[in-house]
């Protein structure tokens, strides 16, 4: 079991190439900050994915990182699609002791069914 889980997590914090456009895909959730104190652990971006793959528009998950100290909270803000993929708007607010940072985010899926980072604009209706 340790061994799939570990597979998993290095599929997800992983990044890929498209040939077609050079573009390279980040995971959503890496906007909380490469290289930082504020940086998601290997854990912490499978549980975005399943976050932003789960709840439903409105909603609100958080959780507590014992190791690096920080809470994530993450709220659904909308689906739409974008370009034939099923993209999400979100809201991912990072707290460090009494300090709170949020950033409104937007991620797609991939062919590889994992939400990608996006700066594209949301389509609201």
């Amino acid at each position: 079991m340790r061994t799939a889980f570990a597979i998993f997590v290095g599929c997800i914090t992983s990044y890929s190439v498209n040939a077609n456009d050079g573009k390279i895909e980040l995971l959503a959730g890496v906007e909380a900050g490469i290289d930082t104190s504020t940086a998601m652990s290997d854990h912490d971006l499978v549980r975005t994915q399943l976050v932003l793959s789960q709840e439903p528009v409105g909603m609100s998950h958080s959780w507590h990182n014992p190791n690096s100290g920080l809470q994530y909270l993450i709220t659904i803000n909308t689906h739409y699609h974008q370009n034939h993929r099923k993209c999400i708007d979100y809201s991912l607010s990072i707290i460090q002791g009494e300090s709170k940072e949020t950033k409104r985010l937007n991620a797609c899926k991939n062919g590889k069914n994992q939400w990608i980072s996006t700066y594209i604009e949301p389509k609201l209706n």
